[in-house]
């Protein structure tokens, strides 16, 4: 008795850790973009490829390159929703092409592409005014 109790528990807690993730559902597409981003700390940018957020999740995921330099500076980068044109979910990521969450419950249901600004540390010591963040976003 207590084996198939313990089956039965166990089975309801898989299906439990299974269903929380495909409840959430959305678009799990990988979509790439670009954008020129500044390098002066102020001016804010986006790419021009937007996607309907159709999950319920509160983030997207965005993984990026930056083709000029290979410093690895971090780089500001938010969730850009176009009705409104609004900024949402900041977060400093590493332009190492791995995938981090822009988060925010503003970015639920809404179309969205990434935006943000380049470190000054390229301007600061490489000269560079403006880079290319280039890279792949979920919308969920």
């Amino acid at each position: 008795m207590k084996k198939v109790l313990g089956f039965v528990l166990g089975v309801i807690l898989l299906t439990g850790l299974i269903s929380v993730p495909a409840s959430a559902g959305g678009d799990h597409t990988n979509y790439a973009f670009g954008f020129t981003a500044y390098t002066d700390g102020v001016t804010l940018t986006h790419a021009d490829q937007f996607h309907l957020k159709t999950g319920t999740e509160d983030f997207i995921e965005v993984r990026h390159t930056v083709p000029q330099s290979t410093a690895g500076y971090t780089n500001r980068l938010y969730g850009f929703i176009q009705s409104g044109s609004i900024y949402a979910g900041a977060k400093w990521q590493l332009p190492n092409n791995i995938y981090w969450s822009c988060t925010s419950s503003t970015l639920i249901g809404k179309t969205v592409t990434p935006g943000g600004r380049a470190n000054t540390d390229y301007l600061t010591y490489q000269g560079l005014s403006n880079i290319t963040i280039q890279g792949q976003f979920r919308p969920h």
